[in-house]
This record gives structure tokens, sequence and C-alpha cells, in this order.
């Protein structure tokens, strides 16, 4: 394992071994994963990992949530049982696992954004622009790229580079695009046209919709977004992209 450090030669300079690209829950998984053996840096274009969530706040493991979080964070969800699952702010689900991946020693870069790409001597150097490291070069080994399926409202915060490279590893996941909308609980027993309907326990109902059959609450939405989300044959639950992560990780070679 190779340690995280400054090159103090030029000071522009961050190593890691793993670096991930993008604002993606299967990422941060990626992240959790990967950091038992190795040093992993996580570069966001977004202010925080994984706002606005692009995944639903559910899962119908109920001991996935307990092996994964601690009782006290768990707490902090709003938790609602809904018959067989449990329903949850998918944000503050972003925000627990990112503080836990930054307890772990996982050096993450918000509101960065990588310009270039380039290979010397077999290490990947990447450009970045932004970010409060004070930094203008990561160097890593590998790169995981999940910002084809990141959530990026402004073209000018998308990651470009035109390396084509081995180490470079962008994971297929078929995703499928939904309006996802928070409403009242109150009203959301007068919707009927939605893919899936999640209350909570902060008194909102997360519901989703294929984007071509979207119906309106009557006081409107509190909240919504239109997301690409992981999808095969269903809109996946938590434990789904974990699975997922597992999967890229397990065929990684590091």
């Amino acid at each position: 394992m190779s340690s995280i450090c400054t090159r103090h030669n030029t000071g522009d300079y961050r190593m890691s071994t793993i670096a991930i690209i993008g604002n993606n829950l299967i990422g941060l998984f990626c992240a959790e994963i990967l950091s038992d053996n190795n040093d992993v840096l996580i570069i966001n274009s977004e202010l925080e990992l994984g706002f606005p969530a692009s995944y639903p706040g559910s899962s119908n493991d109920v001991n996935f949530l307990k092996n994964f979080l601690s009782d006290q964070q768990i707490t902090q969800l709003f938790i609602k049982d809904s018959l067989d699952s449990k329903n949850f702010r998918s944000e503050w689900f972003s925000k627990l696992v990112t503080h836990k991946l930054a307890k772990k020693g996982v050096l993450i870069s918000n509101r960065t954004r990588v310009s270039d790409i380039t290979n010397v001597d077999g290490n990947l150097i990447l450009s970045i622009t932004g970010g409060y490291l004070n930094v203008e070069y990561f160097e890593c080994k590998k790169i995981l790229d999940f910002s084809e399926h990141s959530y990026n409202p402004l073209a000018n915060k998308t990651h470009q580079y035109n390396l084509i490279d081995r180490n470079i590893i962008k994971p297929k996941i078929d995703t499928k695009q939904f309006f996802v909308g928070i409403c009242l609980e109150s009203e959301a027993h007068k919707l009927s046209r939605y893919q899936l309907k999640l209350p909570r326990n902060d008194g909102l109902v997360e519901t989703w919709y294929e984007k071509d059959n979207i119906e309106l609450p009557a006081k409107g939405w509190i909240e919504s977004k239109i997301i690409n989300a992981y999808f095969e044959s269903k809109i996946m639950l938590v434990e789904d992209y974990f699975i997922k992560a597992q999967e890229i990780c397990k065929n990684m070679v590091i």
C-alpha cells in the first residue's frame, strides 16, 4: 500500500493508489471496499458527495444499514418501515458514508474537476482545477471513472480528458432516467402513476416516475430532480449498489 504524500520538491502533487472520479453511490461503495487495502482518492465536481442523490432511499435488507452504519448514525436517516423495506433520506445516507470514508483515511476533493490525464512512466497524472487542497495534480496507479453516471447539472463542471489507458476503468452500469419528486405524506396517497413511492419518517415521501408519466401533487413538489439511476429490469436499492461495487472491485487487478 502506497502512502498519500505531497511531493515537496514540486509542492503541487498528491499521490495515491486509486483515484475515483465522480459523484456516484457505487463509487462511494468502491472507495469503502478498496480503502481497506489501498490509499484512495475521490475527485468530485459537486460541493458534496452524493448531493443530489441519484438513488432511492430504501433498502430491502434489514441488516444492511446496521452492518454499514453505527446505531447513532442510523438514527439520523429518518428511517420508516414500509412493508418489507426501510426507507430513509438518501442524501443523509451519502453524507454518513462520506464521513465514514474520511475517518478511514480516504482523501476527498470536492468542487474539483479533472481537466486532463497523462501517463508518465506508468503512473497516471491527473491535472485538476478547483478544490481546497492547493494542488494542481494528483498521481495514482489506477482510476475508476464514474463521471458518466454522476449528477452534473452544469456542463462546465464535467471532467475532461482524452487518454485511453488500461488502468483507467469505466465500469458499465445500466441506467434509466427518472423524475424524482418529494411531497408531503398527506398528499402522496392521491398519486398513482409512480414507479416507486418511499414514505419517510420526516413526514415526506420520495416518489419516482418514468419521465413521460409524471403527475403533480395538489401543493406541488417540495423538491424535484431528473436523474439517471442504476437500473436492471427494476429500480435498484442501496444494497444492490453495494453488490455492484463488490463486483467492480473484484474484477480490478491492483
